[in-house]
């Protein structure tokens, strides 16, 4: 779900959603003064916006300072308040795209926004045109049209923080903080440009942590109140390996916002780490309580977890299996219960493979595959669609080199290969080198495995990051007998310290190869 150009894209979104606050309702309103503050010039940070009425751009800023402040469920419900009201606004739509809560709901706004080209300004075209490159999965030509769109709007502080966002996605890391540095400069006085350089710092290579706190303090200052930022000192600190001082932020924003729901699944996260089980159990069921839509079915998944940090994988799975049921009975949009069960059908699937429940594995991939591609076929896309069916064959492939079956696993990724060759995107194949890196793993060609792995994603940002890979690459080098490369590689995993289905089944057992 994690590599395809559109779903890199949405990866992220999910991560700035997890860490996102959720209230136990949503109120919109705002007073006379906000009201006024936020009835500027039609700009969001000086890219132009098509007219659409006082109360639409009164909306529009509201949607963009729930989004800045990383409360995204709310501010996509915002969102799609503002596109049921101006539906002809494209400024809108571009807004519920880009704090989409799955993948066909970015698809549809996406595609409303250029649909409504006649109706944008040269902005919002340029906007809504790099959006559609996720779908496509064309790279190049989103990184074309940013730096189109930083050209035309140079003093711009938002059309730079989308510049820094496609260089970033591409692993340009370097390029991206130099964009990021322009927003700082052009809007010096927002915590959303220093906590975009945070996260940079934090998750990206090369990582610096000093630098991510320095600038994530920066923001606390601009914004001391705001909860959100105390939470991303908590990941900082989390990423140093100072749990309890990451714990006591994650406390600290609940004392901000006792209804911040990703602090109290964070404080879960450390807490099972330090194997306090129970407190971790009840710091989940806070967040799950104070979540909403898809989130509570999101957050589920982390409370599982704790299953496996305790050593116990089947009640993982069983847990899983009971959000599965639970997921039907709630009152969510239809698209956000299927990304959120596909979520979860994902989870539970790996979760058998290291366990070798390799009957609950193939029920889970059949499931899974069956959604993904009729989500595909519902679209209307494309180009979805065609993703959707790449990342089916990631999925079988998979599954069949976990069973044995290699000549099966080979075919489901040459049928990946074969469907990603349209997409002009040199991130393309990173899962097909996973793939074939299993592959060769599975039956200790440990050479093969290496080559393959090395191509495949070893990125620890968020969204994207896969510590498995940087696993299996370790295993492999373990089994050349390149021991020095293999123990820094398994301590990397071991001290990632951000929770995940992977992180969690492999973080003892990487402690333990590190040593």
């Amino acid at each position: 779900m994690k590599n395809s150009g559109l779903l890199t894209c949405l990866a992220a979104v999910i991560f700035l959603c997890a860490c996102s606050k959720q209230d136990s309702s949503v109120e919109f309103a705002t007073t006379a003064a906000d009201a006024e503050s936020m009835h500027m010039a039609a700009n969001d940070g000086g890219i132009p916006l098509s007219e659409a009425g006082e109360a639409a751009m009164s909306q529009y800023k509201i949607v963009r300072k729930l989004a800045d402040k990383g409360d995204f469920i709310q501010a996509n419900q915002a969102a799609r308040q503002l596109t049921e009201e101006n539906p002809d606004f494209v400024g809108g739509w571009i807004m519920l795209g880009n704090t989409a809560l799955s993948d066909p709901q970015f698809v549809q706004a996406t595609t409303k926004a250029t649909e409504l080209s006649d109706k944008a300004t040269a902005g919002e075209r340029l906007w809504a045109q790099i959006n559609m490159s996720f779908v496509t999965n064309d790279s190049e030509e989103g990184l074309r049209l940013g730096r189109e769109l930083v050209d035309t709007y140079p003093d711009a502080p938002r059309a730079w923080l989308v510049y820094s966002g496609l260089l970033a996605a591409q692993n340009q890391h370097d390029d991206a903080r130099a964009a990021g540095e322009k927003v700082v400069e052009l809007a010096a006085d927002q915590a959303f440009a220093y906590n975009n350089l945070g996260f940079s710092h934090l998750y990206n290579n090369p990582r610096d942590f000093d630098k991510a706190e320095t600038y994530f303090n920066r923001a606390a200052e601009l914004e001391p109140d705001e909860d959100n930022i105390r939470v991303n000192i908590g990941d900082v600190h989390r990423a140093k390996g100072d749990l309890e001082a990451a714990r006591n932020d994650y406390s600290a924003a609940l004392d901000l916002d006792p209804a911040n729901a990703i602090a109290a699944t964070k404080r879960g996260h450390v807490n099972s780490f330090l194997g306090n089980y129970d407190e971790a159990r009840a710091d989940y069921d806070t967040g799950i309580a104070a979540g909403q839509e898809g989130n509570k079915s999101y957050l589920a998944n982390y409370r599982a977890f704790v299953n496996i940090h305790a050593g116990d994988n089947r009640a993982a799975v069983v847990e899983l299996k009971g959000e599965l049921v639970r997921l039907d009975t709630l009152d969510m949009p239809a698209d956000q219960k299927v990304s959120s069960r596909d979520f979860l059908l994902m989870n539970i699937a790996d979760i058998c493979f290291n366990s070798k429940m390799l009957d609950d594995a193939a029920s889970a991939v059949d499931e899974l595959v069956a959604s993904l591609v009729a989500a595909g076929s519902n679209s209307g896309d494309d180009n979805f669609a065609r993703q959707q069916e790449i990342t089916a064959a990631f999925w079988k492939g998979k599954l069949a080199a976990r069973q044995g079956d290699y000549e099966e696993a080979q075919a489901q990724a040459e049928e990946f290969a074969s469907l990603a060759a349209a997409d002009t995107n040199p991130r393309k194949l990173e899962r097909y080198h996973e793939l074939l890196g299993l592959i060769a793993l599975m039956q200790d060609d440990y050479q093969s495995a290496i080559a393959h792995y090395r191509q495949a994603n070893l990125s620890t940002s968020s969204g994207t990051g896969d510590v498995k890979n940087i696993f299996m690459l370790a295993t492999a080098l373990e089994g050349v007998g390149r021991s020095d490369e293999a123990d820094e590689l398994m301590e990397k995993v071991a001290d990632w310290n951000f929770n995940s289905v992977w992180f969690a089944l492999l973080r003892n057992e990487a402690a333990d190869g590190a040593t």
